[in-house]
């Protein structure tokens, strides 16, 4: 997932075995006006459906057969501007 003050998207990255693989913007939604403040963000994965919530409703939705591997990495990144994280909480249900 990335967030920025004027969007969000879920990506998947590239498959780093597969010289030919490329990262993939599978959802993406724009903001009315750019994000500032505290937020709430929720993101559930459920076999091989990622679906994000911000501030308590269902934004972006995504699926790909390799989202349902054995070992998910959640990822945050930075560019360029502090993070803040409040009461972080990531669900992972596999079936």
């Amino acid at each position: 997932m990335v967030i920025t003050p004027d969007s969000a998207s879920i990506k998947k990255h590239k498959d780093k075995a597969d010289p030919n693989s490329k990262d993939q913007t599978m959802s993406t939604m724009k903001f009315d006006k750019p994000m500032s403040g505290w937020h709430t963000i929720s993101l559930k994965t459920q076999g091989s459906t990622v679906t994000v919530n911000l501030d308590n409703q269902q934004q972006l939705t995504a699926s790909d057969p390799t989202f349902a591997v054995q070992k998910p990495a959640i990822v945050f990144r930075v560019g360029g501007e502090d993070l803040l994280l409040d009461d972080v909480q990531i669900e992972i249900d596999k079936h």
